[in-house]
């Protein structure tokens, strides 16, 4: 039964994000001041994970609006007509995460053509992801490979245990 699987997208993009990657591009924000930040972005991304596990995230409940118009022979509302729609469900970089000493694998993979999937757990003993992404994409005349961004994801990921 589908409907009973929560599948929102917890959107980090933030203004508390936003405020804390500005002030680590800043060369004159103290310490103490970016854990805060840390700290406060970290407690909005909490909340967002408690409410989309509870089904109030907006990605289901715009994805029942879609399905109802089908469903009933109505048109669309305006609001998924418009670039900006479309544009706020490309997302390049998928992430999941799987918190849990029991799987060792598993993850959701890209979820747009020229996207990105990385899955993750973080164990107190161990660490491991799982990078993927599509082999090819289409873009309007041709194929194109993603080859060189995959082996960079995927290097850096190795870089980043091993260091």
């Amino acid at each position: 039964m589908i409907y009973l699987i929560n599948l929102t997208g917890i959107r980090s993009a933030t203004t508390a994000t936003k405020e804390t990657v500005n002030a680590f591009k800043s060369n004159n924000v103290k310490q103490a001041e970016l854990m805060n930040l840390i700290r406060k972005c970290s407690e909005v991304h909490s909340t967002l994970v408690k409410e989309c596990s509870m089904g109030q995230g907006f990605d289901r409940h715009l994805f029942g609006l879609i399905c109802t118009a089908k469903r009933l022979n109505r048109p669309y509302p305006r609001l998924f007509i418009n670039n900006v729609y479309e544009r706020m469900g490309q997302f390049i970089l998928s992430t999941s995460t799987l918190s849990t000493d029991t799987i060792y694998f598993g993850g959701f993979g890209p979820v747009v053509p020229n996207g990105f999937g990385i899955a993750y757990n973080v164990t107190d003993e161990k660490i491991g992801f799982a990078v993927s992404a599509y082999k090819v994409f289409f873009i309007k005349n041709g194929y194109f490979c993603k080859f060189t961004q995959f082996s960079r994801i995927k290097g850096m990921l190795q870089n980043f245990v091993l260091n």
